[in-house]
């Protein structure tokens, strides 16, 4: 009886692991339908994009255009939001804000402050029933060796960009937004969902866990207020989706990785989950590769891949360092024939 007790545990684990999770990935990345998003969160109501300049950020504002949202782009770069922002216009007939703020600035306490009254004062009279948290920034290098300068920035972008905007959100919602739905998406990555992070992307790997961590905090939080409390004015009820995926081609990545996809292809997945699930991957290839890798013999592929990515590193650092010594030479011997 023991025997076929763990023969019996045995077929379930296996058909849990190997049956019953590739067919529901099947369902959600290839059949389910998109729900009406309009519907859901508001018609004629606002969605706020951070890091909407281009990348995965400009990819989603035309998501969300298309759903019928309008668009608030939020970055640092304002002639590369008003691009965005003309072809969304054009393109959709959807109204468009263009607010340029620079989040590194918020390594000053007092930022925070300001950047509240910024928000007030550029988007206080609109229904913003969407944030997506998507701005930040990526490094790669040993974490000794890292500039203070880079890692405070890295710190700054990555994490209290999302604490600073998520607060602002979350209070405009609990004051203007009673009753109705709102959703929240929050930016993670892979390399925060392993045991240990990445090589050479520890720094990153890190703060890509605090917005895991917040935004998981976040959705636990708010689903026990609405819960335990139904008719306080300060529930919010709150759809959030984090979003954790592997290598996407934008300007910060160059795409020369395994498995990477579009920003197009990546965002279309993400808006395609949204009022569905928690957590996701975004594109089906990076869902897959999560799950084969974490299984022998793939663990050894994927330390190999590592392997690949650092040699990649050093070869590129190579060739800027050889690239810079030769401006440099170009340089003294101008120099010595003045």
């Amino acid at each position: 009886q023991a025997i076929n007790f763990f023969c019996l545990y045995g077929a379930y684990v296996l058909g849990k692991h190997w049956v019953a999770t590739p067919l529901n990935g099947f369902w959600k990345y290839f059949l389910r339908p998109r729900k009406n998003l309009q519907a859901r969160y508001g018609e004629g109501t606002w969605a706020l994009v951070t890091g909407a300049g281009d990348g995965i950020g400009e990819e989603l504002c035309y998501q969300l255009a298309q759903a019928g949202f309008h668009i608030v782009l939020l970055s640092r770069t304002q002639s590369k939001m008003e691009v965005v922002a003309k072809n969304i216009e054009s393109k959709y007939g959807v109204k468009t804000k263009v607010v340029t703020y620079d989040f590194s600035a918020l390594s000053a306490a007092s930022e925070g402050q300001k950047f509240e009254a910024l928000m007030k004062k550029e988007t206080g009279d609109l229904d913003i029933s969407i944030l997506v948290n998507n701005v930040g920034m990526g490094w790669m290098g040993s974490f000794h060796t890292t500039p203070s300068l880079k890692m405070f920035n890295l710190l700054t972008v990555n994490c209290a960009s999302q604490v600073v905007v998520s607060r602002y959100f979350l209070a405009q919602c609990a004051k203007n937004r009673q009753g109705k739905k709102c959703a929240l998406v929050d930016y993670s990555s892979m390399g925060a969902l392993g045991n240990n992070p990445p090589p050479k992307l520890i720094q990153y790997g890190a703060t890509k866990a605090f917005n895991l961590w917040l935004s998981k905090g976040i959705a636990a939080e708010y689903a026990h207020t609405l819960k335990q409390n139904p008719g306080s004015e300060h529930n919010v009820d709150l759809d959030v989706l984090t979003v954790h995926p592997a290598s996407v081609k934008t300007q910060m990545n160059s795409g020369r990785y395994p498995g990477t996809v579009t920003a197009a292809a990546h965002a279309k997945g993400v808006i395609d989950k949204l009022g569905w699930d928690s957590c996701t991957y975004g594109h089906w290839v990076h869902a897959a590769r999560d799950f084969i890798m974490d299984y022998e013999p793939f663990k050894t592929i994927n330390k190999m891949q590592w392997a690949a990515r650092r040699r990649a590193f050093l070869k590129e650092k190579a060739a800027q360092e050889a690239e810079q010594a030769a401006a440099k030479k170009i340089e003294d011997d101008k120099a010595a024939e003045q």
